[in-house]
């Protein structure tokens, strides 16, 4: 999570006195960068591509500062050795800011991300990447817009598409009906889900905790040290790959001597209970946390 602490010092310089984009942009922008490290986790990544990303097409929320730094650009350079990095922004304030973002962690980057004008919702996409992100982007459209931009976001990916919305109820249900949109179109999902199958669940959403520096709490209006952000994604790669395991839906409930998980496996929602006598399937129960792939036999 080093990725997200560099993000906090340079948005919170950076962004201030911007009146365009608003202090609101600076621990905003690192949240959505902790979250999409956490979708980006390498090792599920290298297992489910069949070469690492070298190209990278990112799409900002339109209208937000909580995007405008580019966090998924600073989070999947914290994974891969991208030569190539294009965002695409609708706003003129937004494009501007990032490239002075950017610019501040230019130590950071192989090579320095290229910014562009571009509307999702209405313009042609001919550009293509091995790997595409779209964080809390499709939940700004209308329904009429949303299809049809993603359908421009998966003809676009030549290997990985990763989507980030909240972790509302409301956007899961968005989500569920993206899975089943790209499925139809060939897709295979990576992650969080170990199957191909029809989605029972009703609401699959994970969390994250990141600390909040002096100017996050000011400009939240909160006393808290921490601020929780909860979020839902999908990742869809074009190439067929085994599922990892299965995935933790709840924070583990942990009690004298048991742990009880709530799972989504490849046969469907199930719970499982492991006490000390399963020896180090219970240690690797006792360490796993929400969201996380647990596969005992590794």
């Amino acid at each position: 999570m080093v990725i997200g602490g560099i993000a906090k010092v340079i948005t919170s310089y950076t962004l201030v006195g911007n009146p365009k984009v608003m202090i609101f942009g600076a621990p905003a922008g690192t949240l959505v960068c902790f979250v999409i490290v956490g979708v980006l986790n390498l090792l599920i990544i290298k297992r489910m591509v069949p070469h690492p990303p070298r190209y990278l097409l990112v799409f900002l929320k339109p209208l937000a500062a909580s995007a405008v730094m580019g966090a998924a650009v600073w989070a999947a350079a914290c994974f891969f050795d991208l030569e190539y990095i294009l965002c695409l922004e609708r706003e003129k304030a937004m494009r501007d800011t990032g490239r002075k973002l950017a610019s501040a962690g230019s130590d950071f980057f192989k090579t320095a991300p290229v910014w562009r004008e571009f509307d999702l919702a209405a313009s042609p996409l001919t550009q293509t990447a091995d790997l595409v992100t779209a964080c809390y982007v499709l939940n700004e459209l209308n329904e009429e817009n949303r299809e049809n931009a993603l359908l421009k976001l998966w003809q676009a990916a030549k290997q990985m598409l990763v989507i980030v919305e909240p972790g509302t109820p409301e956007n899961f249900l968005q989500m569920k009906c993206f899975r089943s949109f790209l499925i139809d179109r060939g897709a295979f999902i990576a992650a969080p889900c170990p199957h191909q199958n029809v989605c029972l669940n009703d609401w699959c959403h994970f969390g994250c905790r990141v600390a909040r520096s002096k100017l996050h709490r000011e400009s939240k209006g909160g006393a808290a040290p921490f601020e929780d952000e909860k979020f839902t994604y999908l990742i869809a790669v074009r190439e067929k790959r085994e599922s990892a395991g299965a995935r933790i839906l709840r924070r583990p409930l942990i009690g004298k001597g048991k742990v009880t998980l709530s799972l989504c496996a490849s046969s469907g929602l199930t719970e499982k209970t492991v006490s000390k006598k399963d020896g180090e399937i219970y240690k690797k129960a006792r360490k796993a946390d929400w969201g996380d792939v647990f596969n005992p036999t590794e």
